[in-house]
């Protein structure tokens, strides 16, 4: 369903990495990428810039490059001219859309609709993060969607696909301020700086915009954009637990049953033994402590349940993968030549590779006319049928 508003953490005020941004920067991604309507679940939207134009009046294609690359360079919007498609990095890990199960699955139909393939090894090194920080979604251990994530945390990440800068400040010197008004005679402002001798008008300051960002190597940090800078989503996933997540078996997990010890030790109180019975217990300090080892345990139980929801999906994957290959490899050393079919006969029949079927199944036709006809079968083996032997 389309978005009907966006959000802006109010947090965004003391955002540093999004503070680096220039003015021009930072009015790109608040105007252009966070409304823009083309925005998918994995944050990849179209880049067509002659379309955008129109977002503001005066608006150049120059002014909208430069502050697009602007936005490259702190690696909180990247681009891909040939396949004309943006993606804004964090999208998937600031909105929490893989919280449940319902909205990874259209996450990962965002996914495979992604034509560029640098965006989508950067797709994949966020689906890894969110999986590395956030083992506790249901997502991981769901029943299919889990194997199908495992499946695109597989794939090719921005480790082995690295982003190389495609967008080009058309003003290297410095960024045009489209705030001025050009036509000053024609439209009077209504609106008079008193203090222009005294602070200066910082609207018409004729010095250029630097670029402030200190990070130069995309590589140095882990994240260039902190989650209070969130892309906008209207559908909030609901929050589930991985108390009920199942293996790709459809059996529950290690340590999600009520009736099996967990591998971690059984779960520790949260109140010490003097106020374990007590409704209503008073300030203690050796239950602050229960309470934090408790939280600890919750902790790495959670984790330990993810890992261990990825390690069997990705068995399952690797299984499949080693029987599709064994299928293959038939297929392609068959002596009857199936290959040229794709794995059939000329009848349209699935080839078994047997080069003695074809005798096999007239005398199995003549078996059945032979007990037809009140005639005794021939029981005699033959040297060429492996099932006689």
């Amino acid at each position: 369903m389309a978005r009907e508003y966006a959000r802006i953490r109010i947090s965004i005020n003391s955002d540093d990495d999004f503070a680096n941004l220039t003015p021009e920067g930072q009015w790109f991604y608040t105007r252009i990428v966070i409304p823009e309507p083309t925005l998918n679940h994995c944050g990849v939207f179209d880049w067509r810039p002659a379309r955008m134009l129109t977002r503001a009046r005066g608006l150049t294609i120059d002014y909208l490059t430069a502050a697009a690359a602007d936005c490259e360079r702190g690696r909180f919007v990247l681009f891909d001219p040939d396949t004309e498609e943006g993606l804004a990095r964090s999208y998937i890990r600031s909105e929490e859309l893989l919280r449940n199960p319902k909205m990874a699955v259209a996450v990962m139909g965002a996914y495979r609709a992604v034509a560029s393939k640098t965006l989508r090894a950067a797709i994949v090194t966020e689906i890894r993060r969110a999986n590395s920080e956030h083992p506790e979604y249901s997502c991981w251990g769901a029943r299919d969607i889990g194997l199908q994530l495992a499946e695109i945390m597989a794939h090719k990440s921005s480790d082995e696909v690295r982003y190389v800068d495609t967008i080009t400040n058309p003003n290297t010197n410095q960024i045009s301020n489209p705030i001025t008004n050009p036509n000053t005679n024609q439209i009077s402002n209504p609106i008079t700086n008193r203090n222009t001798n005294h602070n200066g008008n910082h609207i018409g300051n004729a010095e250029p915009v630097q670029n402030t960002n200190p990070i130069t190597d995309p590589h140095t940090q882990s994240e260039y954009q902190s989650k209070s800078v969130p892309i906008p989503c209207s559908m909030q996933p609901a929050d589930t637990s991985l108390q009920h997540a199942t293996s790709p078996g459809g059996e529950p997990k290690s340590g999600t049953s009520p009736h099996q010890p967990h591998p971690l030790g059984d779960e520790p109180p949260r109140r010490c033994t003097k106020h374990e019975d007590t409704d209503d217990p008073p300030p203690c300090g050796e239950c602050a402590d229960a309470r934090r080892a408790n939280d600890r345990w919750q902790l790495a139980k959670r984790k330990h349940d993810a890992d261990t929801a990825n390690a069997q999906n990705l068995a399952a994957i690797n299984e499949r993968r080693t029987q599709a290959q064994a299928l293959q490899d038939a297929i392609n050393n068959c002596p009857l030549g199936c290959a040229q079919n794709d794995g059939y006969t000329p009848t349209g029949t699935v080839c078994n590779h047997n080069p003695n079927q074809q005798q096999i199944n007239a005398r199995g036709l003549a078996a059945v006319k032979a007990a037809l006809a009140g005639q005794p079968p021939d029981d005699q083996p033959h040297q060429e049928d492996p099932e006689s032997a």
